[in-house]
């Protein structure tokens, strides 16, 4: 081992070039962390922990017995440099891909926003990165050894043949120029990004029916963006010259990716209702205090994930309170419906999102008075893409009253439904109230329902979370309630549902900020959790 020496240059590159590359993936992290807001680890370390398992440990067997195995398989194919890269490339492609999508199809498969593709994309190439560096800074410390005499350590108890092997092993590394290693570090961006790109490809065939395709055609770039190096392997091409196809490929797989990833746009929207501004402190903590945690969480909901409008069902106060102190708007002539708009809702200004806001049976405003406290009226419509959702108002009984109530419930407005499914005749429906039992309606009403343009239902009032399966003359369909911020409950704590919206398929879950408040006698200290979730896939 003594007579093979490794130059400074080359000892010194390797280090900075193994360093690099392990630095690389961890700003990559942290970028994608501060842009995003999300908890990212999840994805990452499941990328990782899959590209290990499936790029090295369940490729060893095929890889030897296919390359490097004494057998005439691996004999002819090794003796053929084209035949070697078209195998190395297959190989990986299959691995990993179905590496991928096994891990975005059963261990992320409660993770369905598209970030998670390129969250899983940073672990998955940024592991690999991981590796090669400290495969490189393991090449750099051999160097220093064989720098300083000390070979014969590395080669204590190796036979003749295996230290000559060795040797031939090293060689190449060891007159390394500084420049070349700066190479290899630049070798590892379009590597990072073509993993970014093969997860979302990935992802999208897992998530997405109609993208199936896309698995496979990942597999065979994979194959194709590995086989590349057969360009350099059979001197056609220098290192800086394979290099430049690396970024020339990559670059069309991250335009191919981000088209993809545009379209795995989900619309996201939050429903929420019976929020209370009133003069009742709930759950143990005072009204005012109570009101603006619903403001900040709908804000920091929107940090997590983004959703482009805030549909609110109702119950906004007690303004027309017929209890106890009795509501505010008659005793006292205030309306803290309008003070909920101008001291907390204005408040969510600062978010690009629509908000849409109808009455509930405690703001029991006529139409005209209602617009002029809150600039919504009592009933309204909000269109995204494909979908129609109708705010419809079932408390139209006894408005502007003289006296305190609870409201008259009307129920469904029938004449209001089908006048815009008639002036959107292409929408997917969703029908929200503040509060309805389609089981109760009109059987002309429980028609309307069994039209397949109807695709679900919500409605708040009752401060539960609950998903109603309807009856068959409802034609089978879903009404899910939307919880509350006034008074919790041990069934239901505070918060908003979630709609999720794709070409395909309506998704919704029920989200309860982290909170600390009391039930009964009870303090309850919860995380931020997920619960009663459904799904509807249109055309079933």
């Amino acid at each position: 081992m003594e007579s093979l020496q490794f130059t400074t240059e080359a000892i010194a590159g390797m280090i900075v070039q193994g360093l690099l590359m392990m630095l690389l993936p961890v700003i990559l992290m942290i970028v994608w962390k501060k842009k995003t807001h999300e908890k990212i680890l999840a994805p990452v370390l499941v990328g990782a922990a899959t590209w290990f398992l499936f790029a090295i440990l369940l490729k060893l067997a095929p890889v030897y017995f296919l390359l490097q195995a004494d057998n005439a398989l691996a004999k002819t194919i090794s003796a053929n440099v084209w035949l070697t890269y078209l195998v190395a490339g297959l190989l990986a492609g299959i691995f990993e891909e179905t590496g991928r999508f096994l891990a975005f199809k059963f261990v992320l498969k409660n993770r369905r926003g598209r970030r998670t593709a390129v969250s899983y994309g940073v672990g998955h190439g940024g592991f690999e990165s991981l590796y090669v560096g400290f495969q490189t800074l393991s090449l750099a410390f051999i160097g220093i050894l064989l720098h300083l005499g000390l070979g014969s350590l590395i080669a204590k108890g190796m036979s003749e043949a295996e230290t000559a092997l060795l040797i031939e092993q090293l060689e190449p590394y060891a007159n390394l120029a500084f420049g070349e290693c700066l190479l290899g570090v630049f070798e590892r961006l379009p590597a990072i990004t073509a993993h970014l790109a093969f997860s979302v490809l990935v992802f999208a065939a897992v998530r997405e029916k109609k993208c199936r395709a896309l698995y496979p055609l990942a597999i065979l770039l994979h194959a194709l963006f590995d086989f590349s190096i057969v360009l350099y392997g059979a001197g056609l091409v220098p290192a800086w010259g394979l290099e430049l196809i690396f970024a020339a490929f990559a670059a069309l797989l991250a335009i191919l990716a981000c088209n993809i990833y545009r379209k795995l746009q989900r619309k996201r929207i939050l429903l929420a209702s019976d929020i209370h501004l009133c003069h009742l402190d709930w759950n143990g903590m005072e009204n005012a205090r109570r009101v603006q945690k619903f403001i900040d969480d709908v804000k920091e909901e929107y940090k997590k994930e983004p959703f482009e409008a805030l549909l609110l069902l109702g119950d906004y106060s007690l303004d027309h309170w017929k209890w106890q102190v009795k509501g505010s708007y008659l005793t006292e002539g205030v309306s803290n419906t309008k003070r909920f708009v101008d001291d907390y809702l204005s408040q969510l200004k600062t978010l690009p999102i629509e908000i849409r806001m109808i009455a509930g049976n405690h703001e029991q405003y006529g139409d005209e008075l209602y617009f002029e406290l809150t600039g919504h009226h009592r009933e309204e419509i909000y269109v995204t893409g494909d979908w129609l959702f109708l705010l419809m108002d079932t408390y139209k009984g006894g408005l502007d009253p003289t006296e305190h109530h609870d409201g008259v419930y009307t129920g469904a407005d029938l004449d209001f439904v089908k006048a815009q499914m008639e002036a959107y005749p292409d929408k997917k429906v969703v029908i929200c109230s503040h509060y309805l039992e389609p089981w109760k309606e009109s059987d002309e009403f429980k028609a309307l329902l069994r039209n397949e343009r109807v695709v679900c239902l919500f409605c708040g009032h009752n401060h539960r979370a609950d998903v109603w399966h309807l009856e068959e003359d409802c034609g089978n369909k879903i009404e899910a309630c939307d919880g509350n911020y006034g008074e919790a409950t041990a069934k239901c704590l505070w918060g908003f549902r979630e709609v999720l919206l794709t070409d395909h398929s309506l998704e919704s879950a029920y989200i309860t900020p982290a909170n600390t408040l009391k039930i009964g006698e009870e303090t309850v200290d919860h995380s931020y959790t997920k619960s009663d979730a459904f799904t509807v896939e249109l055309g079933k």
